[in-house]
């Protein structure tokens, strides 16, 4: 490993001096030989570990009590690692079961160093990419237990294990949440359609058809007759419209160009209500503030100024989308009576007093809208945020440039800003709700 810098009460040791390290065993050949399985002992291989996404939860084998004379079980709670050809990914056993000798257990020795075997689990799988890199290659990769004995590990001590073992735990729960959100979406859109292509949506009685039931009002057509009656009746409509139509054709796109110069050399006057602010800006806000204009019509002026501003501005800057989203709360907890006008007129101010101040603080930081906007939604859920730490959380947006429509690369920055975001708000809850707000924000193009 190469030289880093650890915390001075950390330590840094070799597997082997923390670890009972043990090769899987079934000793009978052809391995694959029906006599030794179809028991009740669970039965793994190099697949199940791979697939695990780091608990190995379920098994699709099964030895026998002749299997198991050839074989050995590890326990509940041994962290299983692959050896052959996939190298290096690691899962938990979260029951007893036996495995091969193409896998090796390892279990915390807990004598003179504690080792969370989580977060064993956890390290060993940011060692995969090494381990595969550095195993030596013959007719297929593989490494032994000779070749993990002296592998490193960082260690801190036990009560900071568990910490960053639950912390990572929680973050794969909310990642594995999500992924089955997507999953069960699909399947939901997958069998509304099936139904809506067979059923209809007026509830009315079943026929048989050579393509399975469909609604008595439905019809089969093959495509091509289908397309030649559709033909036949565009141009009979086009023959008819020619004959009977005595309106004049109109240009429609003449017309959308001539709408266009008009709207931008034509001026008109439009009643305002008194106090309108046209800009938000210092200066028109404590001209609208001096005016003598009820509450009321003040909380209007102050909450439509607002949502043009972040309208018309929140393509160029992102930040604005998190004030106009507290800015329409305080509208609607307003005109649902949740607050007084005098509260809301007070809440109002203050978001348009940030507003007005962003900006300027933006430039004073000297960085781009992007980094700005991440700035502003930490800052709101932290103190003492520094605008470093956003533009490494901006830095990470460029490894996953298509996450606004691609769910899988969604899903990975979602992950990348909780590992990144934990350190900054030592709250897992806090985390999750600003990856959240975060993601809301729309990216502009550098």
């Amino acid at each position: 490993m190469s030289e880093i810098e650890l915390p001075s009460h950390w330590k840094l040791v070799e597997l082997g001096e923390i670890a009972l390290i043990e090769r899987g065993k079934f000793a009978h050949r052809p391995r694959n030989d029906p006599a030794f399985y179809g028991g009740d002992i669970p039965f793994i291989q190099t697949g199940d570990v791979t697939a695990s996404n780091g608990y190995i939860k379920t098994y699709s084998q099964t030895l026998n009590e002749k299997g198991l004379s050839v074989s050995r079980i590890f326990p509940k709670g041994t962290i299983v690692i692959t050896i052959a050809a996939n190298i290096g990914y690691t899962a938990i056993l979260e029951f007893n079961c036996a495995f091969p000798d193409s896998l090796i257990g390892i279990t915390p020795k807990n004598k003179i160093i504690s080792v969370d075997n989580e977060y064993l689990n956890y390290y060993l799988y940011t060692q995969q990419p090494l381990m595969d890199k550095k195993a030596p290659r013959g007719t297929q990769k593989n490494i032994n237990i000779q070749f993990l004995n002296p592998w490193q590990v960082i260690v801190p001590p036990l009560p900071e294990q568990k910490s960053i073992a639950h912390t990572l735990r929680t973050i794969q729960k909310a990642r594995e949440t999500r992924q089955r959100e997507l999953e069960l979406e699909g399947e939901r859109k997958a069998a509304l359609m099936q139904y809506l292509f067979t059923h209809g949506t007026c509830n009315e009685a079943l026929k048989q058809t050579k393509i399975g039931e469909i609604p008595e009002s439905w019809e089969v057509f093959k495509l091509g007759e289908f397309m030649k009656k559709y033909k036949a009746i565009v141009r009979l409509y086009a023959t008819i419209r020619a004959a009977y139509n005595t309106n004049p054709y109109i240009d429609l796109e003449l017309a959308a160009k001539t709408k266009e110069l008009v709207r931008r050399n034509v001026k008109i006057g439009e009643l305002e209500m008194p106090g309108t602010i046209h800009q938000l800006n210092s200066e028109q806000l404590e001209n609208f503030r001096q005016t003598d204009t009820t509450d009321n019509v003040k909380i209007l002026n102050i909450s439509k100024a607002i949502s043009k501003d972040v309208i018309e501005g929140s393509a160029r800057s992102p930040f604005l989308v998190s004030i106009g989203e507290r800015a329409e709360k305080v509208r609607q907890a307003f005109e649902n009576r949740q607050i007084e006008a005098s509260e809301a007129l007070t809440q109002l101010n203050e978001i348009a007093d940030e507003r007005v101040e962003a900006e300027q603080e933006r430039q004073q930081l000297d960085v781009d809208e992007n980094t700005f906007a991440i700035y502003t939604v930490i800052k709101q859920a932290v103190d003492n945020q520094n605008v470093e730490q956003a533009k490494t959380i901006n830095a990470v947006y460029g490894n996953f440039p298509d996450y606004w429509w691609d769910a899988r690369q969604e899903i990975d920055l979602r992950t990348e800003l909780y590992a990144t975001l934990y350190p900054i708000t030592n709250e897992v809850e806090k985390t999750i709700e600003v990856s959240n707000n975060l993601l809301k924000l729309e990216r502009v193009e550098s």
